[in-house]
């Protein structure tokens, strides 16, 4: 499947300031010739709200060369960012109930700035818009802008710029001049007046032909100079074009809700898979029964038909089932079903579905491309002999050489003899990290007991860098010895519940305070405790031994049948070599987030509301609500500030395709987390459009 990284830029509380009413020119501008932020009439934070350390932030002379006219005066912003830090600078509170377009002259050193403009509903304390821009070279050398339009507000809002440093190498240096926040009113929201100045803003500001007005009217016509109206008590929402579906079923004359015929859907089109026979490669197809007009009707949607048998095959040396090409599915879920798709040779292959009295699928096309892999043998030296790691798991993290940049959707085998292989590698050089669990704990278990051709000893993460990989070729002999840690600091406890419940199953992670390693360097400890016995004279104990002397976090979530509980964001404990440290941890039920609306996979009008509720007397929560498509792509995610609902502001949805979405809350100070628990089969969060 493709995954998509998600990026959370702004959460937290928001440092307000006095407030600060139009001229009659409706252009407010902070020029920043002041020496303070308080003379300049900003405050400062660190970016995220504090999530990364403060950049050096300054107010004096900066670059006027490659500047548009009017971008600065020779004084303004100075931030300094070393790796991995950021500052946010707020503006003055502006009531207004109109249109506000929000821009800053922006210029960077390099490329790796990260700059984000976004403005605050002063009445919900949320997220009213933000745009960041993905190519942070637009900024570099050279004086750009960057600009954000806020629909009307009851409550006002605050206005704020985030400058950050993803790189984990390089320093940058941001220069901002001119933050201004302009009213919009009749006869300017097309004018051409507040874009004069950039030289890559267009002359004439107007609509596509094909596209709406953005009036919030519904049924407004298209003019030439679309006049601003008050907005309903909820937002409207902006036009956004609904994607054009690639095939339309032959109309049949059907009531809406029953199944016309099928639709297939390839998620990965394209899949880099190994030679190797028999190796899996995950590539879903997923089938949707459809009425005559394209919409889905699964069994379970609103309308839904009964569930379906749908035969489906695949062309080719690719198999869809054990020894197969051909095999049968039920298509009788909501979500429709997904048919997985394992390579015997790299080939093009095509996957068809046909049912009895439904029009058949167009079928579609998934091309195996040539990717190669890694094989060896995972040893653990315990002093005398090579063991086998067995009673721990291993995991094998891949990553481009020397990157923090993982690789996705490679597939890991360990056979119980050691041996392992690592499939679905495109032509490349890798940096692979082997990392083991800790010894399971078992109850009745010595924990000096030796079990021949096992290993209960403690080992070592290792990282194998610079394998290179050729496209239809395995790297052999790539070997890994994950042990013994030796010499070490050991830390031990136990794990308990706020709510007294008795810990059945826990994980508990142990990670190094320190930023500075990369990729394949990364080290965490990852122990479980588990009630295998189900003894009622269980002590769930945890422990590390030989773990290298420094500052750790210690984060721990423990797994309940109908709950889970954490320790918020961890602890801190610092361990000194040779010696034993007790750290006894305690964790607090999640709080539950239920649901309320869309759900049931009902069909919604855009934009889409989200809704949820948690328990009464649940503290003030930040949540990030996020919205993916049936094939595991992230298309939006916001984080909102104790709110009870938000609307969707992502690309266009299409009504042939369903959706799901999820909302995960933290307090404040992170001592509570919580997410989306308790969801029953019938009310799922999962929406489709009109």
């Amino acid at each position: 499947m493709n995954k998509f990284t998600r990026y959370i830029a702004l959460m937290g509380c928001v440092m307000a300031v006095s407030g600060y009413a139009f001229a009659s020119e409706a252009v407010l501008r902070l020029e920043f010739s002041g020496i303070t932020p308080e003379a300049n009439q900003v405050s400062l934070q660190p970016a995220g709200f504090g999530q990364y350390p403060m950049a050096k932030t300054e107010f004096g002379a900066i670059p006027t060369d490659n500047a548009f006219p009017g971008a600065t005066d020779g004084r303004g912003v100075l931030v300094e960012a070393a790796p991995g830090t950021g500052v946010m600078i707020f503006g003055p509170v502006i009531p207004t109930s109109q249109l506000v377009l929000a821009r800053c002259a922006v210029r960077t050193s390099g490329p790796n700035a990260q700059v984000t403009i976004a403005t605050i509903d002063m009445g919900s304390n949320v997220f009213v818009s933000q745009n960041r821009p993905e190519n942070g070279g637009y900024f570099a050398n050279q004086y750009r802008r960057i600009a954000t339009l806020t629909m009307p507000r009851p409550g006002g809002l605050q206005p704020l710029i985030q400058v950050f440093n993803p790189s984990s190498t390089d320093h940058v240096t941001a220069y901002l001049d001119n933050f201004e926040f302009i009213q919009l009113t009749e006869g300017q929201f097309y004018n051409v007046d507040f874009l004069d100045g950039d030289e890559n803003d267009p002359s004439v500001i107007c609509l596509p032909s094909e596209e709406p007005s953005p009036t919030p009217t519904p049924d407004s016509v298209p003019t030439g100079t679309p006049v601003p109206t008050i907005p309903p008590a909820e937002p409207t929402p902006s036009p956004t074009e609904v994607p054009t579906p690639t095939w339309t079923p032959t109309p049949v004359s059907l009531p809406s809700g029953i199944a016309a015929g099928l639709r297939l859907t390839a998620c990965d089109p394209e899949k880099p898979v190994s030679l190797n026979a028999g190796s899996q490669v995950f590539l879903p197809v997923r089938i949707d029964l459809i009425d005559a007009a394209g919409r889905i009707v699964n069994p379970g949607t609103e309308e839904g038909d009964r569930e379906k048998e749908v035969t489906v095959t695949v062309t080719g040396s690719a198999q869809i089932s054990p020894g197969g090409s051909t095999t049968t599915v039920m298509v009788n879920r909501p979500e429709g079903k997904t048919v997985l798709i394992w390579d015997t040779a790299a080939e093009e292959v095509t996957v068809t579905a046909t049912s009895s009295g439904l029009t058949a699928a167009v079928p579609v096309k998934v091309r195996f491309v040539p990717a190669g892999g890694i094989s060896g043998m995972i040893q653990a030296w315990n002093g005398v002999m090579y063991t086998i790691p067995m009673l721990v798991s291993v995991s094998a993290h891949v990553y481009q050489s020397g990157t923090n940049q993982s690789v996705e959707d490679v597939h890991f085998n360990m056979e119980m003899d050691g041996r392992y292989t690592i499939t679905g590698l495109p032509a490349g050089v890798y940096d692979v990290q082997f990392e083991p669990s800790e010894p399971m704990s078992i109850p009745g278990l010595p924990e000096n007991i030796e079990i021949p051709g096992f290993s209960t000893i403690p080992l070592q993460t290792v990282c194998v860098r610079g394998i290179t990989v050729a496209a239809g070729q395995t790297t052999p002999g790539v070997n890994v010895d994950l042990g013994p840690r030796s010499g070490g600091a050991n830390v031990h406890g136990t794990i308990s519940r706020t709510d007294g419940t008795p810990v059945e199953m826990a994980t508990v992670f142990l990670i190094p305070d320190s930023g500075a390693a990369i990729g394949c360097e990364k080290k965490e400890w990852i122990a479980t405790v588990m009630n295998m016995e189900q003894s009622p004279d269980f002590v769930p104990l945890y422990r590390f031994k030989d773990i290298p002397a420094g500052r750790y976090r210690v984060y721990c979530v423990a797994y309940q049948a109908d709950s889970q509980a954490t320790n918020g964001d961890g602890e801190y404990v610092t361990l000194i070599a040779w010696q034993d440290t007790e750290l006894n941890i305690m964790v607090k039920p999640v709080v539950p987030i239920t649901p309320e609306s869309p759900l049931g996979y009902k069909r919604e009008s855009q934009p889409v509301r989200f809704q949820w509720s948690v328990p009464a007397g649940t503290p003030p929560m930040t949540y990030t609500v996020s919205v993916i498509d049936s094939c595991n792509n992230l298309l939006w995610s916001e984080n909102i500030l104790n709110q009870t609902y938000v609307f969707y502001t992502g690309p266009g949805l299409s009504n042939q395709e369903m959706y799901s979405w999820s909302v995960i809350g933290w307090t404040q100070d992170g001592s509570t987390t919580g997410s989306m628990v308790g969801v029953e089969t019938t009310a799922e969060p999962v929406f489709m459009v009109k």
